[in-house]
């Protein structure tokens, strides 16, 4: 008998090894049943959440303390009574919870953004759209961590679930099903993961990102990202876009096509995915330390303002459609979701990371340190004073490192 089907052995598995808290998502495929519940499980939650932020911005006008979580739970017994919610009892109370939970946890983020004089981003009603989701409770559904059969609460046959080589997920708490765009189906499950021991590193990685390269190693190497998208695929993207913005909104047609487009992106988003595991578990297991830029991602991809002349009132051209096209191959890569997957991993394995100021790191010399804009040009980077040759992006993949480690 295997760990898996013997729940007391796999508890010491995952006992004596040293556990996160981790997300375990798969693909499942509800049935028309399913799927017609799941529906009324994605609009009650969204009306939640919107009263919920409703309810709290009312409590701001009014002078009043903010509700928290447990004023939201409590406001939703009489919310079913005053409004028209004929089809509310059909919803799964804890899923309701849950909604009221994660509209208390998006005004924590509010507030602790303004407490740390960040870009506050205050919480925004979801509008009826085709991305939804729902949580659930484990202990509230019948669930089988040996054969992986979960049958969620207000239904009555399992979720089909394609379970992949990691099997099912160990001491889950909660799941919540979504829907994307492209009206897929995912079950990600909150869970305890063992995390394996990393082998032994000492060597330490400056990473520079950039645009014609989309990582720079300080030991010289450099890595390209793959086309997420075959020409093919981005030719027929670009025929759909301009198909979409023909049709009728209201036609079924126009639909279709919405659906069409989603699909390829969402494939071009797995592929970007599948490419950033990849290559973040690489630099994680080689390296014991990384170090990367604290890029300020959204002001270096925001849109030139515009200029006017004074004397004729023309807009003088500012090069955003050059500046486009950078942005879009930055944003290809995305830094921060590449940032954020070898933060936590690097974490989870015993490694160090380490984020310095970008300022000059493309201008300084990493031999002998003289800073000059006149020692890049474009990829080439030669040093004006001490005559040093190096990649540009290379060159500041080692500056990153020296900041950060003072290697």
């Amino acid at each position: 008998m295997t760990p898996s089907e013997n729940p007391t052995q796999s508890d010491d598995l995952l006992s004596s090894a040293h556990t996160e808290t981790a997300r375990h998502n798969v693909r499942c495929y509800p049935t028309v049943e399913q799927q017609a519940q799941l529906t009324i499980e994605f609009e009650a939650c969204r009306l939640v959440y919107n009263l919920s932020v409703e309810m709290a911005r009312h409590a701001y006008a009014q002078g009043e303390p903010y509700p928290g979580e447990k004023g939201f739970k409590k406001a939703i017994t009489q919310w079913k009574k005053t409004t028209d919610w004929s089809w509310s009892r059909l919803a799964s109370v804890q899923c309701l919870q849950w909604a009221a939970k994660h509209a208390d946890s998006a005004f924590k983020h509010f507030f602790r953004r303004c407490k740390a004089k960040q870009e506050p981003g205050f919480p925004r009603f979801k509008k009826a759209a085709h991305e939804a989701s729902a949580t659930y409770n484990i202990v509230h559904c019948r669930w089988s961590e040996q054969t992986g059969e979960l049958v969620l609460s207000k239904q009555k046959t399992p979720l089909k679930i394609r379970w992949d080589r990691r099997g099912t997920p160990q001491q889950a708490k909660s799941v919540t099903i979504r829907r994307d765009a492209a009206g897929r189906y995912f079950a990600s499950f909150t869970c305890q993961k063992a995390i394996e021991q990393l082998p032994a590193a000492t060597a330490a990685v400056g990473i520079d990102i950039g645009v014609t390269h989309a990582l720079a190693l300080s030991t010289g190497e450099l890595v390209d990202a793959p086309a997420f998208l075959s020409p093919q695929r981005q030719r027929r993207l670009l025929h759909l876009q301009r198909k979409l913005a023909r049709q009728d909104k209201k036609s079924h047609s126009r639909e279709r096509t919405r659906k069409a487009i989603a699909r390829l992106h969402a494939r071009m988003a797995d592929s970007r995915t599948t490419w950033q595991h990849k290559i973040t578990r690489s630099l994680v297991m080689r390296f014991q330390a990384i170090a990367f830029e604290d890029l300020n991602i959204k002001a270096m991809t925001r849109s030139p303002a515009p200029q006017q002349d004074p004397a004729t009132q023309r807009y003088l051209p500012n090069r955003s459609s050059a500046k486009a096209r950078l942005h879009a191959l930055m944003l290809n890569v995305a830094p921060t979701s590449l940032r954020s997957k070898i933060e936590y991993k690097a974490k989870w394995g015993g490694r160090q990371t380490q984020a310095v100021n970008p300022a000059y790191t493309s201008q300084k010399c990493a031999r002998c340190g003289h800073i000059s804009a006149e020692n890049r040009k474009k990829t080439r980077f030669l040093c004006v004073k001490c005559g040093y040759i190096e990649h540009a992006d290379v060159n500041a993949a080692k500056n990153i490192l020296a900041h950060a480690f003072g290697a």
